[in-house]
């Protein structure tokens, strides 16, 4: 999924996979709200955001993950 991606790619693959199991079963927004390092949890939302915008400006109006459970799986 997109947020865990960009996380991972920012802070480091390692780091998301520990912050996943320590919030298995959390919210996806309050997960994201809950990254520990400020660049990262900023990058994240920036990813979401931009992610938005450029699908709305080229006409795809279908959510951004549907059909996907908002929720953070254990690992």
């Amino acid at each position: 999924m997109l947020p865990f991606a960009a996380a991972a790619y920012n802070a480091g693959e390692h780091r998301v996979d520990r912050w996943m199991r320590e919030r298995a079963g959390v919210a996806l927004d309050v997960w994201i709200d809950a990254i520990p390092f400020r660049e990262t949890r900023n990058y994240v939302h920036n990813v979401l955001a931009f992610n938005q915008i450029y699908a709305a400006r080229f006409g795809d109006e279908t959510p951004m993950l549907p059909g996907v459970d908002m929720a953070v799986a254990p690992r």
